[in-house]
């Protein structure tokens, strides 16, 4: 400022905290079974402009943190997750990138026929992308049901995915993954030979089977024999 007389000048000055910028990169994925549901993330984390010393994640409700780790990472709190999501407090003032990984899991009684992707977010991040695999144990189908703030992702042919994985690439925070599971039966291929042998008037029946088992796993089978009161023994490689 330039001025010639002190005494008349006045000037009134506005000070504004310089808010950090977040970033977030995603690597994440994402398992489910038919008594628990599993998520894997790495975040890569920037923050730019000015320096935070915590973060406050948003995980889903139904989901328990199996671990959650970090570099730069000290401790963590969700004793008020509910509300203020979980605090991650930092061993340093962050300017820069520093990784966060964490594990999620919930617990469930067999497959839902809809199952949301479970989405980890970074409150307050002006961007998020990334990319997730979403895999099931055999015998289930996943299909897409909708799907916003993300796209799937064609197998690339150099390095492709095993069969049944979907493949999503995150575009912006707020993304949604929702799936419909089909739960497909176990389907049955026997091999058989039967074979009957007579000693001193009594039938000795010796019958050696072969399963092929597809589409999903059993655990147990169930055989009916013609006569209810014949002694009968059972042997085989995987039998309890």
């Amino acid at each position: 400022f330039r001025y010639d007389d002190p005494a008349a000048v006045a000037i009134a000055l506005h000070a504004e905290e310089v808010q950090p910028e977040i970033r977030v990169s995603e690597a994440s994925s994402f398992s489910v079974g038919d008594e628990r549901n599993m998520l894997s993330s790495a975040l890569e984390v920037t923050v730019a402009k000015s320096g935070v010393f915590a973060l406050r994640l948003d995980i889903p409700a139904d989901y328990e943190i199996e671990s959650l780790a970090g570099r730069d990472v000290s401790h963590w709190d969700d004793s008020q997750r509910a509300e203020q999501g979980v605090e991650v407090f930092l061993t340093r003032r962050v300017q820069d990138t520093t990784p966060i990984n964490l594990v999620l899991s919930r617990q469930q009684r067999g497959i839902p026929a809809e199952i949301v992707v479970p989405r980890v977010q970074v409150r307050g991040a002006a961007r998020h992308t990334g990319r997730i695999a979403v895999a099931s144990e055999r015998g289930v189908k996943l299909a897409v049901e909708q799907i916003e703030a993300a796209i799937a992702r064609r197998a690339e042919e150099k390095a492709p995915s095993p069969a049944g994985v979907l493949n999503f690439d995150i575009l912006r925070p707020g993304w949604r993954v929702a799936l419909r599971a089909q739960v497909l039966a176990p389907l049955l291929k026997p091999e058989m030979l039967h074979r009957v042998e007579l000693a001193e008037g009594m039938l000795q029946h010796r019958v050696h089977l072969r399963y092929r088992i597809e589409n999903a796993g059993i655990k147990f089978f169930r055989v009916r024999v013609p006569a209810a009161e014949a002694p009968l023994t059972v042997t085989g490689r995987n039998i309890a």
